[in-house]
């Protein structure tokens, strides 16, 4: 999942939680009061979640390695997924 929230800008427990009132204020009051507003929700369910690797990423250590999006172990696999960016 950390891997998944990097790829939002979502690296730390801060932007965590900004992007948790965010939600609040603009994807639940804005839209319960009928304002228009260009907020964008994450699904944290999406089909392809098996497919975000965090190899060992880590916001706190510097130079860590990137996370990526690929089947890089055989859960992907295993689950039929095809794990194409964009898709």
């Amino acid at each position: 999942m950390r891997a998944y929230l990097y790829f939002y800008g979502i690296t730390n427990e801060d932007k965590f939680w900004g992007y948790f009132i965010d939600y609040i204020v603009y994807g639940i009051v804005y839209k319960s009061v009928g304002w228009e507003t260009d907020f964008a929700e994450i699904n944290f369910a999406p089909s392809d979640i098996l497919c975000y690797n965090k190899n060992g990423y880590d916001p706190e250590v510097p130079n860590s390695p990137v996370p990526s999006f690929g089947p890089a172990d055989s859960l992907a696999t295993l689950a039929g997924l095809t794990c194409e960016p964009g898709t």
